[in-house]
């Protein structure tokens, strides 16, 4: 999985996919790279406990328009390179990031620990 967070995404999203983002490294960090348009040290003061690659221009990088990468989002991403589903965290509706994360978690416990 690929998430992508720009420096000026909504503050209670940002916390909220931070949240998802923990739980989710703790069982396959291996398996999630978070790349932040900004300075790591902001995610680890919110409370991020995961590894963070800094960037500096998140749409330059991944070829991808500003509006996708408005808010949190993440890729789930194929071992050919294919996106089979992406997630953008929505103001005021924090029930969607959840959903999305256990549908992650519930794929990766299906592939990667059996």
């Amino acid at each position: 999985m690929l998430t992508l967070i720009r420096d000026d995404v909504c503050g209670s999203c940002l916390i909220n996919e931070i949240k998802h983002l923990n739980k989710i490294y703790s069982e396959f960090s291996n398996r999630i790279k978070v790349y932040y348009e900004g300075y790591a040290n902001k995610l680890t003061s919110l409370g991020a406990n995961f590894e963070i690659i800094e960037v500096i221009n998140l749409s330059d990088k991944f070829q991808v328009s500003d509006n996708f990468i408005d808010n949190p989002a993440s890729f789930l991403v194929d071992k050919n390179g294919y996106i089979q589903s992406y997630h953008k965290a929505i103001p005021g509706k924090p029930e969607v990031s959840a959903r999305f994360f256990e549908k992650v978690k519930s794929l990766f416990q299906t592939v990667y620990e059996n």
